[in-house]
């Protein structure tokens, strides 16, 4: 004869494939803006969304390219930000993925369009942990895009092709991080085409330990040649945490369920 405690123990664990997928589904959808939310943070501009700058003079919503309009300046002291622009979002996730498109209009050496996510250093090079994207050079014929990484115990960049650019041609950019292997992957296509002309993978030393909250950046430069401005438009920003991140969380809150309940002893 089975005892009450064994039959209990049988009938309730362990739960059948479907159950389980159920309780993870029931899980993602239920459990806030982490777990049920496959987007963090979007926008097309369509309308002004309200970032936060010092300067609105020259980053603002360009109402009629419906785009960010960034007019970045060389004009500070060597190694501090000339400025700044950002959304502060509600969360941050382990790992992500973050598109947008961008277009050029003018550049200047040794100016330079930069955009990223980040801490509240808002990805300044000598603090923080943060993403960012870099495009700049000495004018048409030597355009590079680059991509820094600073993680917890130091920075790397490295760049794609140059001259792959050109003024006043959309582009589309995709930083992807993958906290697992300390990784980021950082690639650039011309709008709507399928073939990318920059796909590079860059190490993150010591991996991400802040929350990175802040979307956009501040510009540092050398403080050296301070007429030169840059000039560019910012579009469709999608922030997303990558299905790995999404699954982890929700075994977790499976593995949490399951103590609650006492399921497995």
């Amino acid at each position: 004869m089975v005892s009450r405690e064994r039959e209990r123990e049988r009938t309730t664990w362990p739960l059948p494939a479907v159950s389980i997928a159920c309780l993870l589904i029931l899980f993602a959808a239920s459990a806030g803006p982490v777990f049920g939310d496959t987007t963090i943070y979007q926008t097309d501009f369509s309308s002004d969304p309200g970032w936060i700058t010092d300067r609105p003079s020259d980053y603002y919503w360009d109402s009629t390219n419906e785009a960010y309009n960034l007019t970045v300046r060389n004009e500070t002291p060597a190694g501090q930000p000339a400025n700044y622009f950002y959304k502060l979002l509600p969360h941050s996730v382990p790992s992500f993925t973050l598109t947008w498109d961008q277009e050029v209009t003018q550049q200047q050496w040794p100016c330079n369009v930069q955009f990223g996510l980040s801490d509240s250093s808002l990805g300044h090079l000598d603090s923080g942990q943060f993403f960012k994207s870099l495009w700049g050079g000495s004018g048409p014929g030597n355009n590079i895009m680059g991509c820094y990484a600073h993680g917890a115990s130091g920075v790397s960049y490295d760049e794609g092709p140059k001259n792959a650019w050109v003024l006043n041609q959309w582009y589309t950019c995709m930083i992807t991080y993958d906290a697992g292997t300390q990784t980021a992957s950082y690639s650039v296509k011309e709008q709507g085409a399928s073939t990318y002309i920059c796909d590079f993978t860059l190490d993150v030393p010591g991996g991400i330990t802040h929350d990175l909250v802040y979307l956009g950046t501040s510009n540092d430069f050398g403080g050296y040649y301070g007429s030169s401005v840059d000039q560019g438009l910012i579009d469709n920003v999608s922030l997303t945490p990558e299905p790995a991140t999404l699954s982890l969380l929700a075994l977790g809150g499976l593995a949490l369920l399951r103590r609650k309940r006492g399921y497995g002893g």
